[in-house]
């Protein structure tokens, strides 16, 4: 990110996601998710021009390992919904009409 590779960000984000899917055991929870990832690739698109997400995004997952590392699972559940909420206000923003720009001479 530093470098700003986020190609390989999403890259490395991606292998986040599935090895911690993957470390539950969950076999139809991994099916699912294997379903929507390949829905969730649009939404990296859109993301990308965010530039402070990345870093943002980085932090979450290091608390989130950080609650599983300490078998905390309250403290994992709130840092994982803490994160997804974070998203889902950043999608709702790209999708908030933009006041029209004033077309006076």
């Amino acid at each position: 990110v530093s470098d700003g590779d986020i190609t390989t960000y999403y890259a490395l984000a991606n292998d986040f996601h599935t090895g911690l899917i993957a470390a539950s055991g969950n076999a139809v929870l991994f099916r699912m998710y294997e379903q929507i990832r390949r829905q969730l690739r649009r939404y990296q698109a859109a993301m990308s021009r965010m530039p402070e997400l990345p870093r943002r995004s980085i932090a979450e997952h290091a608390r989130i390992l950080k609650a599983i590392d300490a078998r905390d699972a309250r403290a994992a559940q709130e840092a994982a919904a803490g994160h997804i909420r974070g998203l889902v206000e950043q999608f709702k923003a790209l999708d908030a009409p933009r006041p029209a720009k004033d077309k006076r001479p």
